[in-house]
């Protein structure tokens, strides 16, 4: 704005190369800078006339606590009125605004700025409004302007002012190196009363006393959507680096990743930063195989990995090949017609299944039968006369308790004849075939209590 304010203060051509008018004044509201020590000196290296251009700067405490808009517009009114000043700019225009007026309120906005319309229409002026952007990235050029829609909206042309965008295409280092990316471009986001101006290129330039100047470079294709589409500049930082190291790491031949990892390092860049610049330095990965190992090289194109490297790779390969199969050719040796033993017969290999209730039926089968003598009725007694004198005196039973003192009722007589009668030994392995319900007490029936059995299965003759 300083630029244009200047050629409006000489007389000169406009930057798109329209003739000049004649020399007009300036009436410039900053909130940011200073009057002696930036606006000033800018004006100065810019060639302005000094006469013309009015500077109000909120740095001067007493017009800071005065001007504020739509409140003080009668202010503004008579400076225009006293200066002719055909050109108002206010820089920005949130920090002139009523305490009342909420900036991101559609409404609040464009009551405030009616008035400022107003004014430009009376004066046959132009009132320019700086705003800087929001942090949207992506969204469309309409929305990027900080505060309400209606900032734009109440305008009846908006401008946008940008770094060029680069097309690189992956390229970081040939973007860096391009005069792009040190441009801008001031393009048109709308125009109430017109089609669309052609956006324009500058750039800043030193001038001898220090301060920046512009210098115009004409049209361009970029428009509004290109400056906010994508980041425009490119930031000098570790991905920028670690590209130069890669060029020139890499000039002399391929190296593996732990020789760059190690390079790297020693310059503060790390594994995660180079893998992220190899794409933009157009670096390869090649992976092959050296003593066993792997090993990843990268190449710049047109490089090769070394041939010894190749062949140390491919025989190691080969190797570990070897090696691995050795082990299944110890476990699984083939076999040949000379291996054969035809004394011992083919291999009948495994046992065929047998389920487990077959198993113990041909255990059970397999037992030996032992004949046991009958005890049924009246001649129980008589068999176990039998049995003790068939079974050697070694194995002899003994009776289950001493014979007592015999009382004269009859039950104590049977007992008695109980007593006097030994036990047959119980058989060694019942056949389970047999009945068993009449051989005798079960072996589980402890020795002094299996009179009681006998008791059960004989019927008293005496009782009384």
């Amino acid at each position: 704005m300083l630029d244009l304010a200047a050629r409006l203060s000489t007389g000169r051509s406009w930057p798109d190369g329209n003739s000049a008018v004649e020399p007009a004044g300036t009436i410039y509201l900053s909130a940011e800078d200073g009057d002696e020590d930036t606006i000033r000196p800018r004006l100065q290296a810019l060639g302005a006339d000094l006469g013309r251009i009015f500077v109000l700067s909120c740095k001067n405490a007493s017009l800071a606590r005065t001007l504020s808009l739509p409140s003080h517009i009668n202010f503004l009114d008579r400076a225009l009125t006293r200066t002719g000043a055909r050109l108002v700019v206010i820089d920005p225009v949130v920090a002139f605004l009523d305490r009342g007026i909420l900036s991101a309120s559609d409404e609040s906005i464009r009551r405030a700025l009616a008035p400022l319309a107003r004014l430009a229409q009376k004066h046959q002026c132009v009132i320019i409004l700086i705003r800087h952007l929001n942090k949207k990235a992506g969204s469309r050029s309409m929305y990027r302007g900080g505060g309400s829609i209606g900032l734009v909206a109440q305008c009846r042309s908006g401008w946008l002012v940008g770094l060029e965008p680069q097309k690189h295409n992956g390229n970081l280092l040939a973007a860096a190196d391009s005069p792009a990316g040190k441009r801008c471009v001031l393009a048109q986001i709308k125009n109430n009363n017109a089609p669309l101006q052609p956006s324009l290129l500058y750039e800043i330039v030193p001038h001898e006393s220090g301060y920046p100047t512009i210098r115009w470079l004409g049209p361009c294709a970029h428009d509004a959507e290109d400056l906010v589409s994508k980041p425009a500049e490119i930031i000098l930082g570790p991905r920028f680096r670690a590209c130069q190291f890669l060029k020139n790491f890499l000039a002399d031949g391929p190296r593996s990743t732990n020789d760059i990892w190690d390079a790297g390092f020693q310059e503060q860049l790390y594994e995660r930063t180079l893998r992220r610049a190899r794409k933009d330095a157009n670096v390869t990965a090649k992976i092959v195989w050296i003593d066993g190992k792997r090993q990843c090289y990268w190449l710049l194109p047109g490089q090769h990995v070394p041939s010894s490297a190749t062949s140390k790779s491919q025989k190691a390969n080969t190797d570990d090949l070897d090696r691995f199969l050795d082990n299944y050719r110890r476990m699984y040796q083939s076999r040949t017609p000379l291996d054969h033993d035809e004394d011992s017969g083919p291999d009948p290999g495994p046992p065929p299944a047998v389920r487990a209730q077959e198993r113990r039926s041909a255990e059970r089968a397999n037992l030996p039968e032992v004949e046991c003598a009958p005890r049924h009725g009246q001649d129980f007694v008589k068999a176990l006369a039998q049995d003790q004198a068939e079974t050697p005196k070694a194995s002899s039973p003994v009776g289950i308790f001493a014979p007592a003192q015999s009382p004269e009722s009859g039950r104590q007589g049977c007992l008695d004849d109980l007593a006097k009668t030994p036990i047959p030994p119980a058989c060694e392995t019942p056949n389970p075939k047999r009945e068993t319900s009449s051989i005798g007490p079960p072996a589980t029936v402890p020795a002094h209590a299996r009179w009681i059995w006998y008791l059960m299965e004989k019927p008293l003759e005496n009782a009384g």
